[in-house]
């Protein structure tokens, strides 16, 4: 008896889709390094920043159906992301982006966008919000000396060591995390999709167990990735702020006081 020919399966390939929501000083422009780094995967860096809701819009359309971005949006090409070629291409298996959500028009067609299309929605954060907002005036301090364009250290002479905090930024900032930590929050809990939140600290404790988990919900195989990873201030908050004490009274009798002293 013969067996029944089978004709061979011309189905192209089905990607996953991802977008990544953050607040800044969550390890976002590591993890999109880590991800460039893996041959079957392409992620795009804040493109949806600055742009109006139709762009933004086009820029969604453009990334589910496979069409290069560096024309439509310049910043889609940043060559400190990228470690191969950032054109879409058949071999990739998980292509996606990230943003803040404080730079997208209407939350709700995002929502909507992502969940008609599947996306699978990662969200970073850190669990200690002070540490957050102490790293963010340290990167406005390391754009003062450097330039705009630096707000990560990226070599041991741009850490510069313990901080001098001006308590009123430091109310100032902590205020407008809470929001956008909020609606990060109830964005993420709408999200009917899969969706995964993961943590700066859990990054810096054990980066290989981090990056595993990523790749698995992303369904991408596990492979060597490459990220560079410079931290520029101590982890210990007492070690990192000059003026901690200072700090700490200001903070004394609040929920934020017992985050102090967190490693």
């Amino acid at each position: 008896m013969i067996a029944e020919a089978h004709a061979p399966d011309l189905r192209i390939p089905s990607k996953t889709f991802f977008a990544i929501i953050f607040e800044g000083r969550t390890g976002s422009s590591f993890v999109v390094s880590c991800l460039n780094s893996h041959p079957k995967a392409l992620c795009y860096p804040e493109v949806l920043q600055d742009l109006g809701a139709r762009k933004q819009e086009k820029v969604l359309q453009l990334i589910v159906s496979g069409e290069p971005l560096e024309h439509f949006v310049p910043r889609a090409v940043q060559p400190a992301y990228f470690h191969g070629p950032v054109q879409p291409g058949p071999g990739l298996a998980s292509v996606g982006f990230k943003t803040k959500l404080s730079d997208v028009c209407r939350l709700g067609w995002l929502g909507t966008a992502l969940a008609e299309d599947d996306f699978r929605l990662v969200y970073l954060k850190r669990r200690n919000i002070i540490k957050a907002v102490v790293s963010e005036l340290n990167a406005n301090r390391l754009r003062e000396k450097f330039g705009m364009g630096v707000s990560n250290a990226r070599s041991e002479k741009q850490v510069l060591g313990p901080l001098h905090v001006d308590l009123g930024q430091l109310v100032a900032k902590l205020r407008r995390r809470i929001r956008r930590e909020e609606m990060h929050e109830e964005f993420y809990r709408k999200y009917t999709r899969h969706k995964i939140r993961l943590h700066y600290e859990d990054l810096l404790g054990d980066q290989s167990r981090f990056l595993a988990r990523l790749l698995d919900f992303l369904e991408l195989d596990d492979q060597p990735m490459k990220g560079r990873f410079l931290k520029a201030l101590p982890d210990r908050l007492r070690e990192a702020i000059q003026n901690y004490q200072e700090v700490k009274h200001l903070l004394a009798g609040t929920h934020f006081e017992q985050l102090l002293d967190e490693r």
